[in-house]
């Protein structure tokens, strides 16, 4: 379908808001230029890649984020969690797969909360 295309359908898929119209286009913008092959050989690297079979071993204090909508469901991160000792998952309410973006407040929120949940 093009570069083009690809980026206009997924700019709108992960800025639905139309509040996120600048985010929106800059996203459009970005992507449309990405080289077709390699965006198709990085989804296909992706495709079956894990490592849940390791997060066991992962022994620091982790924060999961999840965006309440992302592709995966927070269910599936939850049990991610689950798997390391010292895990938590935070849910970015409104969000999708780029909360980093279109919820900036409420990550660094929860990335503040989780670093200082010891302190004081």
């Amino acid at each position: 379908i093009g570069m083009s295309r690809l980026a206009r359908f997924v700019a709108k898929r992960m800025f639905p808001d139309p509040r996120h119209a600048d985010l929106r286009q800059r996203m459009l913008a970005r992507h449309s230029t990405n080289n077709q092959r390699s965006y198709i050989e990085a989804v296909n690297a992706l495709a079956g890649w894990t490592v849940v079979d390791r997060l066991q071993r992962i022994t620091s204090p982790t924060l999961i984020l999840a965006a309440d909508t992302d592709f995966t469901p927070v269910v599936e991160k939850e049990a991610y969690a689950a798997l390391m000792p010292d895990a938590r998952v935070a849910v970015i309410e409104d969000s999708r797969h780029i909360s980093h973006i279109a919820q900036a407040d409420r990550v660094n929120a929860a990335v503040v909360a989780f670093l200082t949940r010891d302190v004081g």
